[in-house]
């Protein structure tokens, strides 16, 4: 639960940039804060939790056959 909203430019920018949790967690702590902060999300605290969740996440599968259709749904 990363965002509120799953309609907005946020989201759908954050889902193209990073469309696995394999890609976010491998992206620099500086390079989302710099996203967030480009889409006007500028609040220390919430930035400082999403990006946690993002490096303590927990990555489901690994399996192609899974992963490769949904992210065609991107």
């Amino acid at each position: 639960d990363w965002f509120k909203e799953k309609d907005t430019q946020i989201f759908c920018d954050f889902l193209l940039r990073w469309p696995s949790l394999a890609h976010a967690k491998k992206a620099r702590k500086q390079t989302l804060l710099d996203f967030f902060n480009q889409h006007n999300s500028r609040y220390p605290l919430v930035n400082e939790k999403r990006i946690k969740e993002i490096k303590d996440a927990e990555i489901l599968t690994e399996d192609m056959a899974v992963i490769t259709p949904n992210l065609l749904l991107i």
